[in-house]
């Protein structure tokens, strides 16, 4: 009696064994529960199934050794094989890894400047992202982390929770909302809200610099200012340089007793409209003379500071004119050069096929007659159609043999003194980074070329490359009226017609 009650159920008691079978996998799958709920799932669910051999081992033997079974066992072998395959495939997917960015704009390539921060890591970074569990920022950001993983080596890693859930950990990063990426090495984190390509490398830079350089901007004689948001302002320059863990200041020459501060990394002199007094110039020049690092723009019939220096020891003469380009007229407007083409140097190796703009800059001249420890470098240039206009009273300009400079003229150059390690970049323009141009020119070199400019000279190798594009909005145009009636008219109405008019087509052909 008993034992056929048993037969009777092993039917159910299989069932339930295939329903704890998937429980097992679900569980595993969506990560809940503790640890060795999937594992217990699993082994009482295999007992139930080879219970049902058991209880039934007739029935088990007859399918075993029947006709169906001999056929259907090609089936399994072919299955297995295709199930070898598949595994196969994963093997050498996961061994030979390669992923492709198939998105329109390409928002998942990272830049050369992220790559280059990437392959410079000395140890290892971990990524924790805090976001509640239907955040569908998430999935965004786990491509874009994937990407960094990928490239990485093994050197980055990241994982996701939910402060709702691990209250402790958020407690331990002082995590207060969510949508916070921490990034961690060693015993120095960094935070980021923001969750693109530049914020997250950004704050990658942030973490793997013990120290941020701190950049000093001069004030005192309306030069541009990195903290004034107006149109000649410097803010988003300054933002840039917040990016990549430079600490931006300014500082009033005129103000300073002693020697410049000690923590200046370099030293910007961005488009003075006035002369510098004996004093501030001193303070330049000794600030060189003991290894210092200076970036100086000067527009034109502005003062050059510590002009006599710059030409007899450092070869570098800033010409008297306007830089005229027609072959290269930004948008028809040949007084503002649109340079494609650089010389190659450390700092503009990675921007060939980029265009820098230069509204109303003077050309640079490098000079034979300089100290010998000094090594100079061009970077940018205008074409040989070009020219320096020296009648800057003249609102027609053109070309004056004899009188103006003939293209193609150098708008930067770079130099290195071997002896002191002092090293100075020289621009013709200071507008080309200001908030104005900045902000109306999208996608332009200019940003890069500063910013290049500024690791040069601090001898952040490193971060010298093209950086990552800001994040584009795309916006869903609604649809029209017409539009609207297509649609309701073909998928609503006209569709089925076709398939209705289909299907009797077919019933008369069979009659």
């Amino acid at each position: 009696m008993m034992r056929d009650i048993s037969r009777k159920a092993a039917p159910w008691v299989a069932g339930l064994g295939v329903l704890l079978l998937l429980g097992a996998f679900v569980v595993y799958t969506l990560k809940e529960g503790p640890n060795w709920l999937p594992l217990a799932l699993l082994g009482a669910g295999v007992v139930l199934i080879f219970s049902y051999a058991l209880l039934r081992p007739d029935e088990v033997r007859r399918v075993l050794t029947g006709r169906q079974t001999k056929y259907g066992s090609n089936a399994v072998v072919l299955s297995i094989a295709f199930l070898g395959i598949l595994f196969f495939i994963n093997v050498l997917g996961i061994r030979y890894h390669k992923r492709f960015d198939l998105t329109k704009n390409k928002n998942y390539t990272l830049s050369q400047k992220t790559i280059q921060v990437i392959q410079n890591l000395k140890e290892p970074v971990e990524i924790i992202g805090f976001f509640s569990r239907d955040d569908s920022r998430q999935n965004q950001v786990r491509d874009l982390l994937d990407e960094y993983v990928y490239r990485s080596h093994g050197k980055i890693k990241y994982k996701f929770v939910d402060p709702d859930t691990n209250p402790g950990l958020a407690r331990q990063y002082n995590i207060t909302s969510y949508g916070v990426l921490l990034f961690k090495q060693g015993d120095r984190t960094q935070q980021t809200y923001g969750l693109d390509e530049e914020d997250i490398t950004g704050a990658l830079i942030k973490v793997t610099r013990k120290k941020p350089l701190v950049v000093y901007f001069t004030t005192g004689h309306k030069e541009h200012n990195p903290k004034a948001f107006d149109h000649e302002g410097y803010t988003n320059i300054a933002r840039a340089l917040g990016r990549d863990n430079y600490e931006v200041k300014t500082i009033n020459l005129a103000t300073v007793t002693g020697t410049l501060p000690s923590d200046i990394s370099v030293l910007v002199i961005a488009g003075p409209h006035t002369p510098f007094q004996p004093k501030e110039e001193k303070l330049v020049k000794d600030y060189l003379a003991k290894g210092g690092k200076l970036l100086l723009e000067v527009d034109p019939q502005m003062p050059v500071p510590i002009s006599d220096t710059l030409k007899s020891h450092w070869g570098i003469t800033y010409d008297n004119d306007v830089v005229i380009d027609p072959a290269r007229a930004f948008f028809g407007d040949a007084a503002t050069p649109a340079v494609t083409d650089y010389r190659f140097n450390s700092i503009t190796k990675d921007l060939g096929g980029l265009t820098s703009l230069f509204p109303l800059a003077r050309s640079i001249e490098i000079s034979e007659s300089k100290s010998p420890t000094i090594t100079l470098s061009s970077l940018v240039e205008t074409s040989d159609k070009s020219w320096g206009e020296t009648n800057l009273e003249n609102k027609q300009a053109h070309y004056d043999p004899g009188k103006d400079i003939k293209g193609p003229l150098k708008l930067a150059v770079s130099a290195v003194d071997v002896a002191s390690k002092a090293r100075i970049v020289a621009f013709g323009d200071s507008d080309f980074v200001s908030n104005q141009v900045l902000g109306t020119v999208q996608g332009s070199a200019n940003p890069d070329l500063f910013l290049n400019s500024i690791n040069w000279l601090t001898e952040e190798e490193g971060l010298i490359a093209i950086g990552p594009k800001p994040p584009e909005t795309h916006f869903i145009r609604p649809i029209t009226g017409v539009e609207q009636r297509i649609l309701l008219y073909g998928l609503v109405i006209l569709l089925p017609l076709v398939v209705l008019a289909a299907g009797v087509v077919v019933w008369l052909k069979r009659r």
